[in-house]
């Protein structure tokens, strides 16, 4: 399978009747939302996209995103490449059907409403996706950041060992009864 640029709408029933399949990418340009969370972004989206009917007849969407990011760390304040990856499974509904659906199709799959025409837009579907995985706090490695939080962790507690315990003058007390 070769990858494609993948069409900004799509009707989600025809695809899973289909049984369509997409491998594709699209462009970081398109992606503004995420561009004004992050530093920048480093690389095109790269998308898979699988529309099938499960067991009971109800058309579903599967696939995953990945892209390369420049995020700022939280502990250093210096920007680092992070790989951001997510996983997602849809059923497409029309608006205002959500609350008629069953409580066990709630449990396996996240919805996402399909516009006027019965078409998903795939660009803010899947910024939405990776929005939601980009983490509250951005860190570095432990060993990759150049504050080295691991040998000032060593300092500090070689000085709290150096400090005489707080309960020591108890122990004096209870030698001198």
């Amino acid at each position: 399978m070769r990858k494609i640029k993948l069409p900004l709408t799509i009707d989600p029933i025809f695809a899973a009747n289909k049984g369509l399949e997409y491998m594709g990418f699209c462009a970081s340009d398109q992606f503004v939302r995420i561009a004004e969370s992050v530093d920048s972004i480093e690389s095109d989206i790269n998308v898979f996209l699988l529309f099938e009917i499960d067991e009971k007849q109800r058309v579903f969407i599967k696939g995953h995103a990945h892209v390369d990011l420049k995020l700022t760390c939280q502990r250093c304040c210096s920007t680092f490449l992070y790989h951001l990856k997510t996983e997602y499974c849809f059923i497409p509904v029309t608006s205002g059907t959500y609350d008629d659906l069953s409580e066990t199709y709630r449990g396996l799959y996240d919805y996402i409403e399909m516009n006027e025409e019965g078409e998903l837009n795939l660009v803010s579907m899947i910024e939405d996706e990776l929005i939601l995985s980009i983490p509250a706090f951005p860190v570095h490695e432990d060993n990759d950041c150049h504050l080295f939080f691991s040998k000032m962790r060593e300092s500090i507690i070689q000085e709290q060992a150096k400090k005489s315990h707080p309960f020591s003058v108890l122990s004096r007390l209870k030698k001198s009864n």
